[in-house]
């Protein structure tokens, strides 16, 4: 499923040295976890873009198919547990969308739960963790139970609502990455020489300045909705190099913004369909972006519960404005299809069609 973790295993296997193989048995626990969680939350993120009605039932069948056929082909039980997240997750709404538009579906999905019961009662030759069996249970009772779960959530918050609501934490997601969240710990600073400290610390005044920059750009938009400007304003501090880290950096911003008058993902998604269009901007800064985005997840998931919807409206609403542009930006266009499914996820061959 991962080249890099079957790589570390026939690694394992190869290692003769007990003390070098109980290291890279860690790594390698290691490795499965991150690589786990990656998987999960990118299907988090197609759901939220199928909820949006961006990806249709279509599509989520086409999923569903690939997930359980590779279960069963590589053994990997990660792909029943992605296969439950993304049901769980548009269950509801998809049960009313091939209700009203595929009825041909039905069968089609009465299937993929008649495979999840085998699993769960252990009827096929490939057999699945307790974790896996309990998690394919909760999902055959939240079906049964019409899709309303048993115990109720508390709804999402933004960091700015945060239990706190000091200043400091309420813009928690900015400081994070004005305090070098990217760039890694400062631990040790004091060990180097005074010249590294003077670079690093001119390093990090840069960024903080971009930072600011980036965050004005954002609010200039949102108050104005002004692109000519804005894209001005972002050429004069932002590099070509550095488009990626723009288009990343606001929209870790922009997921954190709130305003009862306007949606702010939606607004800063508009803006960055027209960026993604303009020639400042290359297909692959819309690839690194993202996996910029996604890569922070573990550290704000706290704050931010609902992280994956709130990206998925931002690209949403951005992927609309390229869709618009039509035949001339037709490779940004397949970028936008293709981000969903090939970047750090476990959906490679399935073939997007509307």
């Amino acid at each position: 499923m991962y080249s890099n973790i079957e790589d570390l295993i026939q690694e394992v296997k190869s290692t003769e040295d007990p003390e070098k193989r109980k290291i890279l048995e860690e790594q390698l626990d290691d490795e499965k976890m991150h690589a786990r969680k990656r998987s999960v939350g990118n299907i988090k993120f197609i759901a939220e873009l199928f909820k949006l009605n961006m990806l249709n039932a279509s599509i989520m069948f086409s999923c569903f198919e690939h997930l359980f056929k590779h279960f069963i082909d590589h053994n990997h039980e990660e792909y029943i547990e992605c296969l439950c997240a993304l049901i769980t997750n548009i269950g509801k709404n998809l049960t009313e969308q091939i209700k009203m538009k595929y009825p041909d579906h039905i069968p089609n999905f009465d299937k993929i739960f008649n495979q999840l019961e085998k699993i769960y009662n252990e009827e096929l030759d490939t057999k699945v963790s307790p974790r896996i069996r309990f998690m394919i249970l909760d999902l055959l009772d939240l079906r049964k139970n019409q899709w309303v779960p048993r115990r109720k959530t508390e709804g999402p918050k933004l960091i700015a609502q945060s239990s706190s609501g000091t200043k400091n934490e309420s813009n928690s997601s900015f400081s994070m990455f004005t305090s070098g969240s990217h760039g890694g710990s400062t631990s040790g600073s004091q060990s180097r020489s005074s010249s590294t400290n003077y670079e690093n610390k001119s390093s990090s005044n840069d960024k903080n300045q971009r930072y600011q920059r980036i965050g004005t750009a954002l609010k200039e938009y949102l108050d104005k909705q002004d692109y000519g400007d804005t894209y001005k304003n972002v050429q004069s501090f932002c590099s070509k190099t550095k488009c990626a880290d723009f288009i990343a950096e606001s929209i870790l911003l922009a997921i954190d913004k709130t305003s009862q008058k306007f949606n702010p993902r939606e607004r800063w998604g508009q803006f960055l369909g027209q960026f993604f269009c303009s020639s400042f901007c290359e297909n692959t800064d819309i690839f690194e972006s993202l996996k910029t985005v996604f890569a922070q997840y573990e550290e704000i998931k706290m704050d931010l519960p609902n992280f994956f919807q709130f990206v998925a409206e931002v690209i949403a609403h951005a992927s609309l404005v390229v869709y618009e542009k039509g035949s001339t930006t037709a490779a940004k266009n397949d970028i936008m299809k293709a981000v969903v499914f090939q970047m750090n996820n476990p959906l490679p061959h399935i073939q997007i069609s509307q």
